[in-house]
């Protein structure tokens, strides 16, 4: 899939503009503040991701009042031809064809991956940064994953409030020990291909990078709930004493390595970029093999600290990954053939070649 174009309309502090698309490489270049991250965000929300976690959506007037509604509208090709809509008056609407639909189904009709700049962190930051990868992949390729994630995470919170209080609820373990069997056995079947594919494309991108899953569920010999259960239990002085859930797929993690060292501390700043370039076309590749339609992925500040061969050597990798791809950078690196460049500058988008 691939957007053709999308119409904006009051969002953010983007002109009320129509920016048409080309299906492969999109670099949108200006100064910071001039409105390229909100531009992506549009294209998440359009598809069913919502807005990246900044403040309120809700558009507003100079004096601090809420603004009209506003929209963006994004025409979709490739698989099957759509209309995707985000409205936001007071709550946000989604919309395809001019219906209305959940985000699960909008996001599996109109696939969209995105990476913001803290997402380089994913080489070398926490563990959760991983996570939230192997979530966003898998909400993408496995039906009902986002619902069981969402209801998981909830009953940790509940969980870990009530140990918090020196109490220990049977109810939300169970809960948990639900959930959490539907997320490792999703998890299980998606990590093997991503880890597969992100060695592979870091090779390409002149890194040695090793990737592996690990999850407690290993520890387990049958994945089911009662298992879940019987490993919690074995471990509630230490949940009582720490006071907090140990146990779960909210502690996997997918390690990276690169030559037995931890890549964190094994790859220079530049070879971490590349690293997480290789992550990128490896979620995209498995997105692909999972929907059989290509998804778009949405990248803020791609090209930040890679240097000039790097920079290159992802601009190719992007082209020659076969899905569109919409990034934006204050640095225009030199463009790679078949890419369309298009400058930001107070709001407005507007094409300058290709």
């Amino acid at each position: 899939m691939h957007f053709r174009s999308i119409k904006l309309y009051r969002y953010r502090n983007l002109e009320d503009q129509a920016v048409h698309l080309s299906p492969g490489l999109n670099l949108f270049f200006g100064p910071n503040g001039a409105g390229k991250t909100n531009l992506l965000e549009a294209f998440c929300a359009a598809s069913g991701w919502g807005g990246f976690g900044r403040p309120s959506m809700i558009p507003r007037r100079g004096d601090g009042s809420p603004s009209p509604m506003s929209a963006a509208v994004a025409q979709a090709s490739g698989e099957e031809e759509i209309t995707c809509a985000f409205q936001f008056n007071r709550r946000p609407l989604l919309k395809i064809d001019g219906s209305a639909v959940t985000g699960s189904e909008l996001r599996r009709r109109m696939p969209v991956l995105a990476f913001l700049p803290d997402s380089a962190a994913l080489v070398d930051g926490p563990p959760s940064m991983r996570r939230r990868l192997l979530d966003m992949v898998c909400v993408l390729c496995v039906p009902g994953y986002g619902e069981a994630l969402t209801r998981y995470r909830r009953a940790v919170r509940q969980r870990m409030a009530s140990l918090r209080c020196g109490r220990w609820e049977e109810m939300t373990l169970r809960v948990m020990a639900r959930e959490a069997v539907e997320i490792w056995r999703a998890r299980s079947v998606v990590a093997p291909g991503l880890c597969q594919l992100s060695q592979a494309f870091a090779s390409r991108l002149g890194i040695h990078l090793e990737a592996s899953y690990v999850g407690q569920h290993e520890s387990l010999d049958r994945l089911e709930p009662g298992r879940f259960l019987e490993a919690a239990r074995s471990i509630k002085g230490e949940e009582m004493t720490h006071r907090r859930p140990r146990f779960g797929p909210h502690r996997d993690d997918v390690v990276l390595t690169s030559g037995g060292h931890a890549a964190g501390l094994a790859l220079s700043r530049g070879q971490r970029r590349r690293a997480f370039a290789a992550l990128v076309m490896a979620s995209a590749q498995v997105v692909y093999k999972a929907l059989r339609r290509g998804p778009v992925l949405v990248m803020d500040e791609v090209f930040a600290e890679v240097d000039r061969e790097g920079r290159t050597l992802m601009a190719r990798g992007l082209v020659e990954l076969g899905v569109q791809v919409l990034a934006s950078t204050v640095d225009l690196p030199e463009a790679p053939e078949g890419a369309s460049i298009y400058r930001v500058r107070s709001g407005v988008v507007t094409p300058v070649g290709g």
